[in-house]
């Protein structure tokens, strides 16, 4: 577990050096360390309730960047309409009448995004 902490830890060095170039702020080691203690705190609840670690993702690196937008705001309206439809059990209902196949396609779908902005074309042949 201690390995695994060590490599989310640098990971999330690289994504915070990443960040603070995006949005033009600079990086001080107060805010490594509250970066630091967030991700020490997610991993002593990962032990907690046995789960794998969390960590910083990387690929939010690439969402900012390619969207512009570095406000927390979608964030808040996202987490908002999660919220109110987790509580309506009729979309609890239609969530479970999806195949799992289309399940399983979405995020082999979603991962080729970045490529496609890239502009990486995919073709008949290479599928």
């Amino acid at each position: 577990m201690i390995v695994i902490v060590l490599t989310a830890m640098i990971e999330a060095t690289g994504v915070y050096f990443a960040l603070a170039e995006i949005t033009g702020q600079n990086l001080s080691q107060k805010d490594l360390a509250r970066g630091y203690r967030a991700e020490g705190l997610a991993a002593i609840l990962s032990g907690i309730f046995n789960t794998f670690p969390y960590s910083t993702f990387s690929q939010n690196v690439a969402v900012i960047r390619l969207s512009g937008v570095k406000t927390k705001h979608p964030i808040y309206y996202a987490a908002s309409l999660l919220l109110v439809l987790g509580l309506l059990p009729k979309f609890g209902a239609l969530a479970t009448i999806i195949p799992s196949a289309v399940l399983g396609g979405a995020p082999c779908w979603s991962r080729s995004l970045p490529l496609r902005f890239m502009g990486f074309r995919f073709s008949e042949k290479s599928i």
